[in-house]
């Protein structure tokens, strides 16, 4: 029956194991990150269907839950953001510093919409996979991957789309058609990025996309290496090798062939096994990890913001797409995190033995810690000391390997040159020994030839020496026509080159004059520039001082603040100090109290037993028994009212504490006043800076409606370029009709010439027809109307071409008007042009200028953005530290309403024990009074006390009298264990009613510290923008409080108080037993 048992017991054990295993492993769908990402998803999706029922139940039951993971999660918050190095097509790429470790990240933002819109481009999923579960050096690690808590709506599309540079021809040839790709495209990749590394430029780069896809499907005419760049035949098959077809290409065949390339052998510096330790030939200089200057600007986009819809009424599952895609490296299971111990096995003893060992194990670790800390300060500073030593090194060793290589270079030239020297310095040896050999044999022959030509040679002395004679005059002539000729030509060289230099000094002469002029004007227009400059320096100068001036007033203000919460504090710390000195002598008043009123019993029950032990052992006479009675009764009313003026002083001294105790509180009312009004000034301060902010903001309107002035003078000056191409084509035009009309008069003229010319040819023909007037009057009568007609033509035309002339004489008026007017306004318009190249110039110096402030002024307004972002950071935690600090003094007022009720029952009580005892008090005096009664009058009041009669009844009278007093010492035990047990309560009760007080006052002392913290939080951070902050030994020096103090032992009354050793520091409370301690005895948070 166990067996049987135990199998499904054990089978259900192996499930839950293996369904643990899915959770904590980070490449399961069902791991932490997955579900955790699945509930915000759902909740995400579901905001717009909170009228559902279902939907709102659910949305309602997991919104803080989502919030609170949101929150606890890794998000934008924990990074702060340092400058953009890059850009794609999905997102940027952002260079950030983790805020709690101050480590350096690259963060990669993606754009949700972008990548699924274009989902079959962007594989987001494989590269976080990749990244997240790779151990290869090559590969950059992912550390985190987080979502944005936007509900950007998601809209899913697929759009052929991605680097266009990097695309390889396969996969734009599957957009249009159903073609299949690779893992050979990577290579591809490879080939262009090798060739954009050694030729500067990628191979397939055109102005438009569609010019880029084109090339690159028609890859093999347009890979084309330039010539001016050398590259080794080995780096040009590599390249062709990679850009070549997929059926071709290399590394299809695996990374075998790719490292069997000659591009890759004869490598003696590094091998593939040994490539990750070689030293690199080029090391960039680097300053620290944020130094970005080896990337470009990339300027932050100024276009429309991500798409996004608005929340339908129906469940889409837009963020169900990224479920599982968060990832952290530093998660650890949460198997390993869950606690071993089970606390409800312990006593409280045992707890509070394990809490105090903890408290000490707690503070020997941070002792530790800061230990460590500081030897880790002390190995980074040693660590970047020895990365720039290393540095240095490595740029040396580059420098060294460069020069070592020339130096192998040239000493191979030299090896070349010497075995090429050696080569003809043997060619020559073996033909000098050819040359011994053929002088041999001519020096035989030339002494046979010797002998046969010293008869000639003396023949021919005589001649030549007459010869010489002449040779030598006619050589001294050609020497002297050849030096002649040869001054000559120098003389004309020398003429030629002054006459150039001389034309080339004039020609620079005139050069530099001209430069002289252009250098003048730029002078004049930079020193125009520098004084306009030099005034809106003045003006932001100004407005620095004033801003200066009133941060130094809120400093003032702080600091008197600050000054008024310390005294605050000094008084309250000296009334509590008074406060328990106080409480330390009630107890010891209370303790001498309880001593007087037992040795006041003792002797009381003393006197009574002797008194009546003589009374019962001696026959007294009544005379002596009213005397001792008297004596009795005299010294009882003595120790009672010793007693009642004890009783009277301790409660004067009650009345006392309890009037401080008033006090104490009328001071802490006051305290959270002044904390109300230090909450007023931090918004005064708030408003303050807002203020500031408006003029930064006012500022940046100025440098727009600068920009806007300019933009207006631009288009004034294209005004008057319009204006000018207008007169330009008016005169044009005016030239036209000129020439038309000149045109006209020589028409007219010319039809004047041939009317002249037929009025001549009229006039012969009357001349000759006169002759023959008689006969041909008819004909001369027709002539002469002929020639009215044509007078009346003539005048008509005469009359036109005076008009004419009129017209041309008014059209030339007019033309040199026109003329005139185009002279002054060509004046003009070179008066214009002289302007503008004066304005261009001062625009492009304007403009150099506006981008030397437009950058200053970013770089600046990076700072102060950068700046602003970490105030706004720490104002939100002091925002939100402050509100914990109210929400938890609000509910220590509420903790402190019980108690001070619980307070005002306990004095009630104390009245009613008070009146309890002046009852007992009352009863204890009757019965004082009644044995006064019966010590007097024995006799009277006693039967059992009467006049013996004989032996028995003295016997009797024994017996009854040792019963009396029997009886009397049992009421008067009783009646002290009534007031013992009275006192004790008493002292119980007071003794809780200090320790709760020193609770509370604790309590108000650790939310006074907090509170302090918070101000000099604010202050430090108000202060940050003119003097840096000090050392963190400096603080800790500052805010290290020391002294001595007593705190009670676990019982007041028995044990008392003790003396410790009090440290207070970075934000905790150290007892230690003495000053030598190492360790603390007691370690409480503040």
């Amino acid at each position: 029956m166990v067996n049987n048992m135990a199998s499904p017991i054990n089978d259900f054990t192996q499930r839950t194991r293996l369904l643990e295993e899915r959770i904590v492993d980070p490449r399961s769908s069902i791991s932490i990150d997955s579900l955790l990402d699945s509930i915000v998803a759902l909740i995400y999706d579901c905001e717009g269907l909170k009228k559902t029922k279902n939907f709102d139940g659910f949305y309602g039951k997991f919104q803080a839950s989502t919030r609170e993971i949101r929150d606890k999660r890794v998000n934008f918050d924990d990074f702060e953001i340092i400058k953009i190095i890059g850009r794609g097509a999905f997102g940027t790429v952002d260079l950030v510093r983790r805020k709690a470790t101050g480590q350096v990240y690259a963060l990669k933002t993606l754009s949700k919409f972008e990548m699924l819109k274009r989902s079959d481009s962007a594989f987001f999923w494989e590269e976080r996979n990749i990244m997240a579960f790779s151990n290869s050096d090559w590969i950059v690690k992912l550390h985190y991957a987080f979502q944005d808590a936007k509900n950007d709506g998601l809209v899913r599309s697929d759009t052929a789309v991605g680097t266009p540079d990097y695309i390889s021809p396969e996969i734009l040839k599957s957009q249009s058609t159903t073609g299949v790709y690779g893992a050979e495209v990577d290579w591809w990749s490879v080939g262009v990025f090798l060739y954009e590394m050694l030729l500067g430029e990628t191979p397939f780069y055109a102005e438009s996309l569609v010019g880029t896809y084109h090339k690159i499907m028609n890859h093999r005419e347009n890979l084309v290496f330039p010539d001016e760049i050398p590259l080794s035949t080995e780096a040009r098959a590599l390249i062709c090798a990679f850009l070549s077809d997929r059926s071709a290409r290399l590394g299809k065949n695996g990374i075998g062939e790719i490292k069997a390339h000659p591009f890759f052998t004869n490598q003696n510096d590094w091998s593939w096994e040994t490539i990750r330790k070689a030293s690199v030939p080029i090391v960039p200089p680097l300053t620290n990890d944020e130094d970005t200057s080896n990337f470009e600007e990339i300027e932050k986009s100024d276009g429309p913001s991500e798409e996004s819809f608005t929340a339908t009424k129906t469940f889409v599952g837009n963020q169900l797409s990224f479920v599982g895609f968060s990832f952290s490296s530093e998660q650890q299971p949460f198997l390993d995190r869950r606690s071993t111990t089970n606390f409800n096995n312990f006593n409280n003893s045992e707890l509070e033995q394990r809490l105090q060992e903890s408290e000490r194990i707690k503070s020997e670790l941070e002792i530790r810690m800061r230990r460590f800390h500081e030897d880790l300060n002390a190995k980074c500073q040693d660590e970047k000391v020895l990365n720039s030593k290393l540095y240095e090194l490595e740029r040396k060793n580059v420098v060294l390997v460069t020069e070592n290589k020339e130096a192998q270079r040239k000493y191979e030239l030299e090896l070349e040159n010497r075995r090429t020297f050696e080569r003809n310095l043997e060619e020559t040896q073996r033909l000098l020994d050819n040359e011994r050999q053929v002088k041999n044999q001519m020096g035989v022959t030339n002494r046979e030839w010797t002998d046969k030509l010293t008869s000639f040679e003396r023949q021919l002395n005589e001649s030549n020496e007459k010869l010489k004679i002449e040779l030598d005059s006619n050589l001294r002539l050609k020497k002297q026509h050849q030096d002649i000729q040869k001054n000559c030509a120098q003389l004309e060289r020398s003429y030629n080159d002054m006459h150039d230099k001389y034309q080339e000094l004039i020609a620079i002469k005139l050069k530099f004059e001209k430069d002289i002029i252009t250098q003048q004007a730029n002078i004049e227009q930079e020193k125009t520039a520098k004084y306009m400059a030099l005034d809106k320096i003045q003006e932001l100068e100004e407005k620095c001082n004033t801003m200066t001036i009133e941060l130094s007033k809120y400093k003032e203000r702080d600091a008197s603040q600050m000054n008024e919460l310390s005294d605050l504090h000094q008084s309250n710390v000296f009334l509590e100090r008074e406060k328990l000195n106080l409480q330390v002598e009630i107890d010891s008043l209370r303790s001498k109290l309880i001593e007087e009123e037992i040795r006041h019993q003792k002797l009381q029950d003393q006197f009574l037993v002797e008194k009546l032990k003589r009374a019962g052992t001696h026959n007294l006479t009544d005379d002596d028994l009213k005397h001792d009675g008297q004596e009795i009764v005299r010294d009882l009313e003595r120790k009672l009212d010793s007693e009642r003026l004890s009783l009277k002083r301790t409660t004067e001294e009650l009345i006392q504490t309890q009037k401080k105790a008033r006090m104490l509180e009328m001071d802490l009312k006051q305290i959270a006043t002044n904390y109300n009004q230090l909450i007023h000034d931090h918004e005064l301060s708030k408003q303050c800076k807002e203020q500031i902010i408006e003029q930064m903001e006012s500022d940046n309107q100025r440098r727009t409606q600068y920009d806007k002035d300019l933009k207006h003078m631009q288009q004034q000056l294209d005004i008057s370029f319009n204006k000018e191409k207008h007169l330009a084509n008016e005169l044009n035009q005016m030239r036209k009709e000129n020439e038309r009309l000149n045109k006209e008069i020589r028409m007219m003229n010319n039809e004047y010439e041939n009317i002249k010319s037929k009025v001549l040819d009229y006039e012969e023909q009357v001349e000759v027809e006169s002759k023959f007037s008689v006969l041909y009057r008819t004909q001369m009568n027709e002539l002469k109307d002929e020639i009215n007609e044509l007078s009346d033509k003539l005048r008509q035309a005469i009359s036109e071409q005076k008009n004419l002339e009129d017209e041309r004489d008014n059209l030339s008026k007019q033309l040199e008007i026109s003329n005139v007017k185009l002279k002054t306004e060509s004046l003009n318009l070179n008066l214009l042009q002289e302007q503008c190249a004066e304005l261009d110039k001062e625009k492009n110096i304007m403009i150099i200028e506006v981008e030397a402030l437009h950058t200053d002024f970013n770089g600046r307004l990076a700072l102060l953005d950068s700046e602003i972002n970490t105030f706004r950071d720490r104002y939100e935690k002091c925002q939100y530290d402050l509100e914990q600090a109210i929400k938890d003094r609000e509910a220590m007022s509420n903790k402190f309403k019980p108690i001070l009720d619980q307070l005002h029952d306990f004095e009630r009580q104390v009245s009613e024990l008070r009146k309890k005892a002046d009852d007992e008090r009352a009863k204890k005096e009757a019965a004082v009074k009644k044995l006064q009664e019966i010590v007097t009058n024995p006799l009277q009041n006693n039967p059992f006390l009467s006049r013996p009669t004989g032996s028995s009844r003295r016997h009797d009278r024994d017996r009854n009298d040792r019963n009396i007093a029997r009886r009397l010492e049992q009421a008067l035990e009783v009646e002290r264990m009534k007031y013992k047990k009275l006192q004790n309560e008493k002292d119980d009760e007071l003794a809780t009613l200090s320790d709760d007080i020193t609770k509370l006052k604790r309590e108000l002392e650790t939310r006074r510290d907090e509170i302090d913290k918070y101000k000099r939080i604010l202050e430090t951070r108000g202060s940050i923008d003119n003097i840096s902050l000090i050392s963190d030994d400096l603080d800790d020096d500052r805010d290290r409080l020391e002294s001595w103090v007593q705190i009670p032992t676990r019982n007041i009354r028995r044990g008392g108080w003790k003396r410790q050793f009090a440290v207070i520091a970075k934000n905790k409370l150290l007892l230690y037993n003495s000053e030598k301690d190492q360790l603390a005895a007691i370690s409480i948070d503040v």
